[in-house]
């Protein structure tokens, strides 16, 4: 959904298809160490995202109001 939405490059997008990452599994199991680093890129990349409505302002005084 976030890479539909122009949330992360087509750069980044390449890297999770080329790593072949699987965010699946129960504490991401199935997930690689490259991966894993990728997903923080991608969750810098949208940390001021409010997950609820991609298109507003994201407001809270947490380090990550967009989880709450």
């Amino acid at each position: 959904m976030g890479y539909w939405h122009s949330l992360y490059s087509d750069t980044l997008r390449d890297k999770f298809v080329a790593n072949q990452c699987d965010f699946s599994g129960v504490n991401e199991d199935n997930t690689t160490l490259k991966c894993k680093e990728l997903l923080a890129e991608f969750d810098e990349l949208t940390k001021d995202v409010n997950v609820y409505n991609i298109y507003g302002t994201c407001y809270g005084t947490s380090e990550n109001p967009q989880l709450y």
